[in-house]
């Protein structure tokens, strides 16, 4: 028996450049520290990055946002195409008496994303 689970996360990524910043900033909602949102800190770090963009907009209202990644990710990948990997997890119990083979495969954005945003940065 072939043993098949799905499973999707999303992490939320902002890059940040500065004028003369070539390098730029990156903030991963994962392990970010969101405490200088002081008592507007959410429990959901997804709540907390929206949160904290929402005062990157006020504090630096002259900067140029740019948010259509999510929309043009489908197009990206014929140029740039999204990291796939596949894990072989061996055999395991599927149940009291069942043993079956399972693998994991994975599938990242991030160098996808990094390439756009630095694309982004050339452009501004």
């Amino acid at each position: 028996a072939i043993l098949e689970t799905a499973t999707s996360t999303d992490d939320l990524v902002v890059d940040l450049y500065g004028s003369a910043d070539e390098q730029g900033w990156r903030i991963m909602a994962k392990g970010f520290d969101f405490s200088g949102l002081g008592s507007e800190k959410a429990l959901l770090a997804g709540d907390n990055m929206t949160r904290l963009l929402g005062k990157i907009r006020t504090f630096a209202s002259a900067a140029k946002f740019v948010d259509e990644y999510g929309q043009v990710a489908g197009a990206l990948s014929a140029v740039w195409e999204v990291d796939r990997r596949k894990d072989f997890e061996g055999l395991n119990r599927i149940g009291i008496w069942k043993s079956g083979f399972s693998s994991v495969v994975s599938t990242s954005n991030l160098e996808q994303f990094s390439k756009y945003s630095r694309l982004q940065r050339v452009l501004l």
